[in-house]
């Protein structure tokens, strides 16, 4: 008969070796652990400042927002934001403020003096 072998030997020897395997594989980096090199590029922005590559795609940080002080109509226009078909025209921002066309600098052309009788009312001056 053969001698029965110390089973706490075998339990302890099975034990070790799976804490080996444990440590071993267990220590071991994973693929997405690499350090990722970004180029040195450079996006400039609307406001003049620059913005580098970050985080793990390489994207473009974004760039800071730009708040444009907007007072007249001729300001929201410029900045494209709609112009509504009225009399006097109006721009709207998207902020919800409205900025009515002024038409109280412009001349019509027409100077001259008005005359009460059955002649024409407005006569240009000089005449032609």
């Amino acid at each position: 008969m053969m001698p029965s072998k110390n089973p706490i030997i075998i339990a302890t020897g099975i034990v070790a070796l799976l804490l080996i395997v444990i440590i071993f594989f267990g220590t071991r980096s994973k693929p997405d652990d690499t350090i990722i090199a970004c180029t040195m590029e450079a996006k400039l922005c609307p406001d003049g400042s620059a913005v580098g590559r970050i985080g793990p795609n390489c994207e473009f940080a974004k760039c800071p927002e730009v708040k444009l002080q907007i007072t007249s109509f001729e300001e929201c226009a410029a900045a494209g934001y709609p112009i509504m078909e009225s009399y006097p025209e109006q721009c709207k921002t998207p902020d919800g403020k409205t900025f009515v066309k002024s038409y109280a600098n412009q001349k019509s052309g027409i100077e001259g003096i008005v005359l009460l009788g059955p002649v024409c009312p407005v006569m240009k001056d000089p005449p032609l």
